[in-house]
């Protein structure tokens, strides 16, 4: 599942290919603690998941792994970096993540935050997403992770037209 490229300002959302690597590692070194490893994201690569970048002609802004399955996607993460945070970047990958998902017939995306992570929360929440439960312990050892899922339209309605067909 690939996605062209969507116009947002500046920046454009386009799949992620192995010459963008080192860069998508500088910017997952930056962002988190326990970043990453290589092998991750060409494993990401290989196996076919989603994978976009947020860029415009000089840099990667931000990127999306997802994991898609039979009947959902998985968000794995979702990384903007921090000059570009709160410009509606990681609304735009959710949007067109739902996009793609409700396109190929998905009943839900489903991801983990961190419990600390208030205003992913906040995007995730007014997104349409809710918590169903919680991973304790998830991060690290000792931070609770929160699992949120979204439920896609059409997939209530099959629901209910299964529960009374």
């Amino acid at each position: 599942m690939t996605r062209n490229a969507i116009e947002k300002k500046d920046f454009h959302i386009s799949d992620i290919t192995v010459r963008d690597l080192p860069e998508v590692i500088r910017i997952e070194e930056n962002c988190f603690s326990d970043p990453w490893r290589r092998q991750q994201f060409l494993d990401v690569i290989w196996n076919g998941f989603i994978f976009w970048k947020l860029t415009d002609e000089t840099m990667i802004g931000g990127y999306l792994v997802a994991i898609p399955y039979k009947d959902s996607i998985h968000i794995a993460n979702i990384v903007i970096v921090p000059s570009l945070r709160r410009q509606g970047f990681a609304r735009k990958f959710l949007r067109e993540l739902h996009n793609l998902a409700t396109h190929h017939k998905k009943h839900y995306i489903t991801l983990e935050v961190r419990c600390s992570n208030k205003s992913a929360i906040a995007l995730y929440e007014s997104e349409g997403y809710y918590q169903f439960s919680v991973k304790q312990g998830y991060y690290d050892g000792n931070e609770d992770a929160l699992l949120f899922v979204q439920e896609l339209t059409h997939a209530r309605v099959v629901s209910k037209t299964t529960a009374t067909g």
